[in-house]
Formats: C-alpha cells, sequence, structure tokens
C-alpha cells in the first residue's frame, strides 16, 4: 500500500522501509516487510519507519496492525515489543531437502 508504506531516507539515499498491506473495509493492516540498509543499522530507522506506518494506517481507519518476525531476530523482536505488538500465533515452518 503505497499510502501506508514507508521509506526512511539519509542523504536522499534509502536506508530503511516498512512495507504495509491495508484491507480498510476489514480495517486491518499487515506489515509485510521492514528492513534496514546494513551500513544504516542501529541509527533507530528502522523503529522510525514503524512508527509512521502505525500513524499512517491508523489514519486510514485500521483497528488491527499485525506483523511478523523472525524468533531469530532480536532486534526487531525489541522494536515490535517496544511498540506494543504482542504475539498472537506462532508458526513452524518444515522443509525436506530433496536430492
Amino acid at each position: 500500500d503505497r499510502d501506508a508504506s514507508v521509506v526512511v531516507l539519509v542523504n536522499n539515499q534509502p536506508a530503511a522501509l516498512s512495507w504495509v498491506y491495508v484491507d480498510e473495509r476489514h480495517r486491518r493492516a499487515d506489515h509485510d516487510l521492514t528492513g534496514t540498509a546494513r551500513r544504516f543499522r542501529r541509527r533507530g530507522l528502522a523503529r522510525l519507519a514503524k512508527l509512521a506506518v502505525i500513524e499512517r494506517s491508523a489514519a486510514r481507519g485500521v483497528t488491527t496492525l499485525t506483523t511478523e518476525n523472525d524468533t531469530e531476530n532480536v532486534g526487531m523482536l525489541a522494536i515490535n515489543d517496544a511498540l506494543g505488538f504482542r504475539p498472537y500465533a506462532v508458526v513452524t515452518e518444515w522443509v525436506k531437502q530433496l536430492k
């Protein structure tokens, strides 16, 4: 959703982003991706991007915003926790390597 998603620029260069899909009919939105380019990490840019997405989503009437998180990404887990996201489901993915 171009109206709710965000790209953070540093010196006119893309540094971080937060993409979101908004379902206005059901007043829900889902973060599809949030990330920061490696050279711009540890500056709070992912948090800034997520905050902007939260504000833009709320302005469009969204009442429920979901996101997904890799359980090993402690940085993003900390950001999501600090922003008030709470776990509601755990997904386990399985893989079988075929020869």
